[in-house]
């Protein structure tokens, strides 16, 4: 599923949560996007109101509105506002799609916090080995010196422009992919903070789907995409085979080792007991939270990581540095 997963999930969150205000408290949803055009809107929210208003001047459909704008809007905003179009509870899907581009945009934020420091302890590691060749040099020339401390930068840049790309195709192919899940599950630190995210997600998306009448297969699969877990994915079989037999899926979460034990069972007492609305709600956020703890700790923890490789590196280029110069000036010596 294409979609959740990309960008604007900030600008969706206050959107989708703006509009589901204005239709709990009764006002149409016309009237809730002439009044967010008024109010100065990001560009893309403008495009996303636009494209809304020209839809119902033809006459159609929420639903249909939304459907029409992919890829700027996923299959998965699709299929809850047209669940809650025809229950009748359309403030309700836009509700949870907020809330659920508020938790990707909180993950988002995190992530890239993360990536502050390593990105300087890089740089530190291109300059330490320029440093030494600068004062090394008998050429006064300040652009050659500068060439020289910040030649390096294009090729670094380059080969993290490399790696960015190939650990996004990774994680992309990772969200279907059993195989590919199960080795990134393998790296520390990262098993976490994927299992908690991709449970928050599930629930999140699970407990909105249930809230807008929706039936239980597409629920899941909704939940399912929406996850981006490969391993989840693989665990979904058994979970489709006891829906089309019309049994509860509790039993079978408790079978499913790829899915975490708490849930397993607070899905099932919750299924027994009637309570999986609130119940999904309180799981999505303890998930949630646990994903945030994840996410802190390996941003602690790679740069940590990152810091002894610079600083053995760093000693090594001024150890060569120093013994080439202190040979140099013993040959001279002699």
């Amino acid at each position: 599923m294409k979609g959740p997963m990309n960008g604007h999930a900030s600008q969706k969150h206050f959107l989708y949560l703006e509009l589901a205000k204005f239709l709990r408290a009764g006002i149409s949803i016309q009237k809730a996007v002439e009044t967010l055009q008024r109010g100065r809107p990001s560009a893309f929210q403008a495009g996303v109101l636009d494209s809304i208003q020209s839809g119902f001047s033809r006459g159609e459909s929420v639903a249909v509105v939304f459907a029409a704008m992919a890829p700027r809007v996923s299959s998965l905003e699709c299929t809850l506002i047209e669940a809650g179009e025809k229950s009748g509870t359309l403030g309700v899907a836009m509700e949870h799609l907020g809330e659920y581009f508020g938790l990707l945009a909180e993950m988002q934020k995190q992530s890239s916090r993360g990536l502050i420091y390593p990105a300087l302890l890089l740089h530190l590691a291109v300059f330490s080995q320029s440093v030494p060749v600068v004062f090394s040099s008998s050429d006064p020339s300040v652009v050659s010196n500068l060439a020289t401390l910040l030649g390096p930068l294009p090729f670094l840049y380059a080969a993290c422009a490399v790696v960015f790309v190939a650990l996004k195709r990774v994680v992309a192919l990772a969200s279907t992919n059993v195989a590919i899940d199960r080795v990134l599950h393998l790296l520390p630190w990262v098993r976490a903070a994927r299992l908690h995210a991709a449970m928050a997600r599930f629930c999140r998306v699970y407990h909105g789907c249930l809230m807008a009448g929706m039936p239980v297969a597409d629920t899941l699969r909704a939940a399912l995409d929406a996850a981006g877990s490969g391993v989840l994915h693989g665990a979904s079989g058994a979970l489709f085979d006891c829906v089309e037999k019309g049994d509860l899926l509790g039993p079978v979460f408790l079978s499913e080792p790829a899915f975490p034990r708490m849930f397993s069972l607070v899905y099932s007492s919750g299924e027994d007991a009637g309570t999986l609305d609130t119940d999904l709600q309180r799981m999505s956020d303890q998930f949630q939270a646990e994903a945030k703890q994840s996410i802190r700790a390996a941003a602690e923890a790679f740069p940590k990581l990152i810091t002894f490789a610079v600083m053995g590196y760093a000693i090594y280029k001024i150890a060569s540095f120093y013994g080439g110069y202190f040979s140099t000036m013993r040959s001279l010596s002699e």
